[in-house]
């Protein structure tokens, strides 16, 4: 099996993306009524780590698209958003109108499967490109390389966190279920 990794001549860090500068306004926006969102629906230590990575997405991600470095990364990081109406679906509102039985356990194995390939599955070649683009990263002011070694790694991090999560309810559930 083949990995897919990055190569060093990728430039990974520079660019201007014109779906990026449509699809920002649309996105932050959309992070700020997320939040809202999760502190109205629950307060659990699932909600707050989400708090903090929209927070940090809408305080560094114009930041970067600003100076133009690691647009690439943001431009994943917004794709990676596809799986959360499929989150919001199964982990919310599902529960919440007591909707259980085939429709909750086919919704809920579609949200693992999406989540899976979109956040985990790229994680590590993401990762390889950050490392093997660092030769790109040398002429960026200082400030904002700390900043993206610091915020790129971050989100992988969590997307594994939360899937451990997401695939502990799913046990949950489905042990749950056989009891009953």
């Amino acid at each position: 099996m083949q990995v897919c990794l990055f190569d060093a001549s990728v430039d990974t860090v520079h660019g201007h993306s014109m779906v990026l500068q449509t699809a920002m306004p649309m996105i932050l926006g959309y992070f700020v009524y997320d939040l809202a969102l999760a502190a109205f629906v629950s307060g659990s230590a699932m909600e707050k780590l989400m708090v903090v990575h929209h927070s940090l997405c809408i305080m560094v991600w114009p930041i970067s698209f600003h100076y133009r470095t690691g647009c690439f990364y943001i431009l994943y990081m917004m794709a990676a958003e596809l799986s959360t109406p499929f989150l919001w679906l199964v982990v919310y509102f599902l529960p919440r109108y007591k909707i259980t039985g085939p429709v909750y356990i086919l919704l809920g194995l579609v949200m693992v499967l999406v989540f899976f390939v979109i956040r985990i599955l790229p994680g590590p070649a993401l990762l390889n490109s950050l490392i093997s683009s660092q030769i790109y990263w040398k002429g960026v002011n200082p400030a904002i390389y700390w900043l993206a070694m610091i915020t790129l790694p971050l989100p992988s991090l969590l997307f594994t966190y939360w899937f451990v999560r997401i695939l502990q309810g799913m046990v949950g559930a489905l042990a749950s279920d056989k009891k009953d």
